[in-house]
């Protein structure tokens, strides 16, 4: 993508710069379906009971940023976390994502850097054995003043209202 400050498709055949005892990466011969973008490598990260692969990537402070990545797993049914944290550890985006046994699936998590200059991309997985294969990552600015760019205006509900929001009622709210 366009501006881009980080993107990998693992094409090289390495990890560069990711962290984990449970990661690889595969080649084509090893996918359960065709690579995403059509290319021979993706990263293979296969959990072993909390199992977790990490990247730090420095970002310029108060800056919003579209994330964006591929997935394939043949295990339909144990979900993949993905987090985007601090070094504090403080989750800034985090989306859990079933496995798919079909195609590749494609996700975009949109995150502010507030006032962090580094922050740790992690795959995490809390099951036993479980392969997922990641691949097609980018990380991109965005401006998120435009009209109509579909994302959530007004995230810190300083007007004292959630509209159209719904939960789970809970004597914490």
């Amino acid at each position: 993508p366009a501006n881009a400050i980080y993107t990998e498709d693992f094409e090289d055949g390495a990890l560069g710069g990711w962290s984990s005892s449970t990661s690889s990466v595969a080649g084509a011969s090893e996918f359960p379906v065709a690579n995403a973008a059509g290319g021979n490598y993706a990263m293979k990260f296969v959990s072993t009971n909390y199992s977790y692969t990490n990247y730090s990537l420095a970002v310029e402070k108060n800056t919003t940023y579209r994330v964006q990545y591929s997935i394939l797993s043949a295990e339909a049914t144990r979900p993949l976390n993905v987090r985007i944290r601090t070094s504090g550890s403080v989750d800034l985006a985090y989306n859990q994502h079933a496995g798919s046994t079909a195609a590749w699936q494609t996700f975009t998590m949109v995150f502010n850097s507030g006032d962090n200059t580094a922050l740790n991309f992690r795959f995490q997985s809390a099951h036993t054995t479980c392969t997922y294969y990641i691949d097609n990552l980018s990380v991109t600015p965005v401006n998120v003043n435009q009209k109509n760019d579909g994302y959530l205006k007004n995230g810190n509900f300083e007007t004292g209202k959630a509209d159209n929001w719904d939960y789970t009622p809970s004597s914490s709210y």
